[in-house]
């Protein structure tokens, strides 16, 4: 067992996400890209209320109408943009999530 989870970890480590190390207090202007269902905005959350603590100049959030409610819930802050989007795939296919 030990060896197939050490082989899964060098075959999967090709394709592991590499962290970059970088300035928060430096950065002025953040783009979170959201395609996905409602779930993955809730899951930003925690992220987003970092980023407010760090008073960063702008945050613009690009997410499916989907999540439209989610966000309205949300209440953001002054340097939180919300951008809408219609994605073909998702907010069409049921015809209820779409915005008039």
């Amino acid at each position: 067992m030990f060896l197939v989870s050490l082989l899964r970890r060098i075959a999967f480590s090709y394709y592991d996400y590499k962290a970059y190390n970088f300035n928060i207090e430096k950065t002025d202007f953040v783009v979170i890209h959201i395609p996905d269902q409602i779930g993955d905005a809730m899951a930003i959350f925690p992220v987003i209320r970092a980023l407010e603590l760090h008073k960063i100049k702008h945050l613009l959030i690009v997410t499916s109408t989907i999540n439209l409610e989610v966000f309205n819930a949300l209440k953001l802050g002054h340097p939180v943009y919300l951008f809408l989007r219609e994605f073909s795939l998702q907010d069409f296919r049921g015809g209820s999530n779409r915005l008039n």
